[in-house]
């Protein structure tokens, strides 16, 4: 029995007590269309204060975070990511709901980006293209992979 009870007390576990400490671990990018598919196999590692991006062709970025905003009725953070060279993107993560935190949607500004025309592309199909990007953001799905804050 006491063997038991210091093998569970050594697993710890992730701290999903607060939004604030339930974004800290190892997170999967989930691509879920065909305009967030450049994310794909997109992980991020999370501490107190940096997050380190490696992208599906091994490129690393690691940038500094600062939490803007919570609402724990809505389950939503408010993050600005700021990378090396100093621009900054104000993205929101939004957990399922206050029990379930192993899984998040990011919510993404996508203001200025064009949707891909093709040549011979007529107008209802622009338009269709348009209308598809909906309000100028993107939800991507987030999965939780494990604690590591470093690749």
């Amino acid at each position: 029995m006491t063997l038991l009870v210091v093998g569970l007390s050594g697993c710890g576990g992730r701290d999903t007590s607060s939004l604030k400490s339930s974004i800290i671990g190892h997170w999967e990018m989930k691509p879920n269309n065909e305009y967030n598919q450049a994310y794909k196999n997109t992980h991020f590692y999370i501490s107190k204060d940096r997050v380190i991006q490696v992208d599906d062709d091994g490129t690393t970025t690691e940038m500094k975070y600062k939490i803007l905003n919570t609402n724990n009725k809505k389950n939503t953070i408010m993050v600005k990511f700021i990378d090396p060279s100093g621009d900054s993107e104000d993205n929101i993560l939004k957990f399922p709901s206050n029990k379930e935190r192993n899984k998040l949607v990011e919510t993404i500004n996508v203001n200025g980006v064009e949707p891909t025309v093709n040549q011979g592309d007529d107008l209802s199909t622009i338009e269709s293209k348009i209308d598809a990007m909906g309000d100028l953001t993107q939800d991507i799905p987030w999965k939780f992979v494990d604690d590591k804050q470093k690749p």
